[in-house]
């Protein structure tokens, strides 16, 4: 068990006979406001629980009585994981009837899904239908439509971004010291007037979780009801008029209508314990997304001899719009109805907000291949978008491609090459892909003493425009061995120029940031995939398949105006992550990559003292670099080049078995290369100063006099640079492997269940992200394109299920 130091409140070292009479006391006291804090330890009388060296004393039991206004009660630590997660139950039941004739196809299904979640007040609910059909009316004209309907609810808790202490956040940070119930004397958990358990929020009693940390993130996910229903419908339909032979014109629409309703809750129940006076807070939402898409399409197809050629032309429009609106109060008037009739206060800031999106293009295609070995394409875009200015509004884009089966001719004869292609294509595609009126100016509209008034929302950028993607690709396809092996060697070249690039600010000149087109940047990679079959006869089946991708970053130029700094020989800017600017910065240069970490360096310890030493450099009075020294200030270190944040490899392996009626497969993923920022690794390397939060083992390295040969720096209060976050020291590989999912299954044999006019029944278990290896355990680096991990966030949870699939 590991035990944060006691301190007083100037910062100064307690002696242990201090801490051995506040053990006594169970009091911390604290002049800065922090409050007094839990002692949950008992210690044999006459003993000290903080030995010489700062080390807890090995008698020292957990659990201990504290007496407050005549009541005993009885402190004890608790399994914050144990309980505040649970074992999640899924069900899922899924039916569908199919069917075709000469002139109609059809298809329908119906399912329904329940899930609980991990954490109480977390679940899932979802009701799904679907009906296709397609009918050739005429013999020139064929009609279809498609529909699916999802109906559904679910509750979630509060997942939490850093700094919002949720039950993730406890279960990682919080020192495990603390209770999360109250208990009487007999160590029994307290019941209220209610019957409900009575939960510890550290800050009852004259107690308080030390470091000021109070609250209890149990109790709120269970007393809180944060849950959203709500209704989408997605319907298709096109009709298809065959004009002659070869020319048929196409009529495709889509609608897209998503409603939802939010609900979030703060039940009286709540205030009760947390002294609040609001007596319940409640927060209605209604969100409506609806989109639609329009296309005109010609195509022409026509076959002579070896030759086919293939064109089409077309147009296509598209059409999206948000809208929101809010309201809430506080103060039930009927306990258990959640809606705003009910409450008896209501807060003056209801809100609406809507936003809308527009695409419109013209393009055309062209396609001819020639006996079925010689392959070409071209293509052709414009393109305009509602989220550029009327001048800067269309882009025009295109492609080339051409293919050649070499397998095919006459002089290729190869009895293990069983097919043989090799391809090349070129061609730029559009980006618009920033938020809605960026290129204008916005305000926010306020009150000033019932006058209006404007306040800058967003500085606009008029002369935004379309980001370009130029790729190049190339590769080869085969099939070897009887078909027995196959796979694919691409090399990829992507220019993207005309960036659109979001740019910090100073606050203080009314706006944090704005949009433009800045430099150009590459990225080039090769991708390799491979599916072999190495056995295959009546009872047995075994496959293998294995992909992996290489990718690399580069800036290739940038405007001058922004190029500040030359770092390294290399010329750009310092771009902060305005969510955490006082660990994460990168340095965007030409000729690196987008995301290259730039911060000091970690240069070990000074072994007299323990404390964090950082390079410096040194400079001659032209500001040239003449050499390097190391400072304990982490404000004079000089900022370097670390590496880039994006990873160099990535890709899966995986293998399916089928003997028999038996089958199982196995599917892993992994990633490698890379630099990754552990922000849940650097908060537990504090130096004691906070007291709340537990720490990492590795803690137990720190210097101290009789253990110099180590890279953890000394442990002491208020230590001023020796932990501090902002360097190369919390920067790790963010190499790593996962089982993605595992299948086992049994299907029964046809002529059982034929019997029963079932065509095939299958009992079948699988599970998900079971096994996860990184440099670091607890350290996940995949959901990261730039970098850095939130210790608030859960990474994809394990899941285990099974169940019977039947075919009729």
């Amino acid at each position: 068990m590991l035990y944060n130091y006691y301190v007083t409140a100037d910062g100064g070292d307690m002696s242990a006979a201090d801490a051995h009479s506040l053990a006594n006391s169970h009091l911390i006291n604290s002049s800065s406001g922090v409050g007094p804090g839990y002692m949950v330890y008992s210690v044999p009388n006459g003993e000290d629980f903080i030995q010489q060296g700062g080390v807890m004393n090995p008698n020292a039991t957990m659990g201990t009585l504290y007496t407050y206004n005549n009541q005993k009660f009885w402190l004890q630590a608790d399994d914050w994981e144990k309980e505040g997660l649970q074992n999640g139950f899924r069900q899922e039941y899924n039916v569908s009837v199919s069917g075709t004739s000469n002139r109609v196809n059809y298809y329908t299904s119906l399912g329904y899904l329940s899930q609980e979640g991990i954490q109480e007040g977390s679940s899932q609910d979802r009701l799904t239908a679907r009906v296709k059909l397609d009918y050739q009316a005429k013999k020139w004209m064929r009609v279809g439509a498609n529909f699916n309907y999802t109906k559904y609810k679910y509750g979630q808790t509060s997942e939490g971004t850093i700094g919002t202490g949720t039950i993730w956040s406890t279960i990682k940070t919080l020192a495990p010291v603390y209770p999360v119930y109250y208990r009487d004397e007999n160590k029994n958990i307290m019941i209220d007037q209610w019957g409900e358990k009575m939960y510890d929020f550290a800050r009852n009693y004259d107690l308080s979780r030390a470091g000021g940390v109070g609250g209890n993130a149990i109790f709120s996910n269970k007393y809180r009801n944060d849950e959203t229903n709500g209704n989408s419908n997605t319907a298709s339909g096109f009709v298809d008029f065959l004009l002659t032979d070869d020319l048929t014109f196409t009529m495709n629409a889509n609608s897209y209508i998503y409603d939802r309703r939010s609900t979030y809750v703060t039940s009286p129940f709540v205030d009760y314990y947390t002294d609040s006076s609001n007596n319940g807070y409640l927060s209605k939402g209604s969100y409506r997304t609806s989109s639609y898409n329009m296309q005109q399409l010609l195509n022409y197809m026509k076959q002579f001899d070896k030759h086919e050629i293939t064109t089409l032309l077309g147009h296509e429009y598209y059409n999206y719009k948000y809208e929101s609106l809010s309201a809430s109060g506080y103060n039930f008037g009927i306990d258990g109805v959640y809606e705003l009739s009910a409450m008896l206060n209501k807060y003056s800031n209801p809100y609406s907000y809507s936003s809308a999106y527009n695409n419109e293009g013209y393009f055309f295609r062209g396609m001819y291949n020639y006996d079925q070995k010689y392959y070409a394409s071209v293509s052709y875009r414009r393109d305009a978008s509602s989220r550029f200015s009327k001048k800067h509004r269309w882009g025009n884009f295109w492609s080339l491609g051409g293919a050649w089966i070499v397998s095919k001719e006459d002089f290729f004869n190869s009895t293990k090459i069983n097919s043989l292609k090799l391809k090349l294509s070129v061609g730029s595609q559009g980006n618009d892909n920033i938020g809605n009126y960026l290129y204008a100016n916005s305000y926010n509209i306020v009150n000033n003493d019932n006058e209006v008034a404007y306040q800058w929302r967003q500085k606009g950028s008029e002369t935004i425009t379309w980001e370009t993607n130029t790729n190049w690709n190339t590769g080869v396809e085969f099939e070897l061995f009887n078909r027995r092996l196959n796979g694919s060697i691409d090399y990829f070249y992507r220019k993207t120029t005309d960036m659109l690039f979001s740019l910090n600010t100073p606050p203080s000149i009314g706006y944090t940031s704005y949009v433009t087109n800045m430099g150009d940047m590459r990225n080039s990679g090769v991708e390799f995939d491979l599916q072999g079959v190495l056995i295959d006869n009546k009872d047995l089946q075994w496959s293998v398949n294995f992909n992996i991708s290489h990718v690399k970053n580069k800036v290739l130029s940038l405007p001058e105006a922004i190029k500040s700094m030359n770092v390294e020989g290399y010329n750009g800017y310092v771009n902060l992550d305005i969510s955490f600017v006082s660990k994460y910065k990168y340095f965007v240069g030409e000729g690196l990559s987008l995301y290259t970490w730039y911060l000091p360096k970690y240069a070990g310890l000074d072994t007299e003292t323990g404390e964090s030493l950082y390079y410096k450099d040194i400079v001659d009075e032209e500001g040239n670099v003449t050499g390097q020294e190391t400072t304990k200030d982490v404000n004079q270190a000089t900022d370097y080049l670390i590496g880039d944040a994006l990873p160099s490899f990535y890709g899966g392996l995986g293998t399916t078995l089928r003997y028999r009626g038996f089958d199982f497969s196995i599917n892993t993923n992994f990633q490698l290369g890379g630099k990754a920022y552990d922000y849940t690794y650097q908060t537990l390397m504090h130096t004691g100063g906070t007291t709340a939060t537990t720490w990492h083992l590795d803690i137990l390295k720190a210097w101290t006099p009789a253990n110099t040969n180590t890279d953890i720096p000394r442990l002491l209060y208020s230590e001023k640079y020796s932990q501090n976050p902002r360097s190369d020291r919390f920067i790790t590989s963010a190499s790593y492997l996962n089982i993605q999912n595992i299948n086992l299954g049994y299907t029964l044999p046809s002529y059982l269940t034929r019997k029963f006019d079932i065509e095939n029944i299958r009992i079948y278990f699988s599970g998900e992200n079971l096994f996860y290896l990184s440099s670091r355990q607890g350290f996940d680096p995949r959901y990261t394109l730039k970098g850095y991990s939130n210790p608030e966030l859960y990474s994809p949870i394990r899941t285990l299920s099974g169940g019977i699939s039947l075919i009729f």
